[in-house]
């Protein structure tokens, strides 16, 4: 091989890497249309907390309250046969609606 096709391979590479990376976060981002999102809001009061982990020692995932029966019944589901522990947990965050999202905002609940 000739030291010209030797320095030409590595660089196509390196430029085939860095588009399909910028393919996939093109992707990534611009498919969630926002509006449903599970965690679109216009208010505080439409957040919720929503359990993923069946020892409920966790705060939940920030959900929009419409998706409140959807997300107890995965729980249910999930967790119906859970023999674990179960903790009582102060969740050191609060709901905010920002930007049309639910998120958590640190609190000073928990000391």
């Amino acid at each position: 091989m000739s030291k010209r096709l030797l320095l030409i391979i590595p660089l196509l590479v390196v430029a085939l890497l860095l588009l399909a990376i910028n393919i996939k976060e093109n992707i990534s981002t611009n498919t969630v249309d926002q509006n449903q999102s599970e965690a679109y809001c216009q208010q505080d009061s439409d957040c919720i907390w929503a359990y993923s982990d069946c020892s409920t020692c966790e705060c939940g995932k920030p959900v929009n309250k419409k998706y409140k029966v959807i997300y107890e019944k995965r729980y249910k589901e999930k967790c119906q046969e859970y023999d674990g522990p179960v903790c009582e947990f102060c969740c050191p965050f609060d709901l905010k609606c920002l930007n049309n999202l639910c998120v958590e905002t640190p609190n000073n609940k928990c000391g």
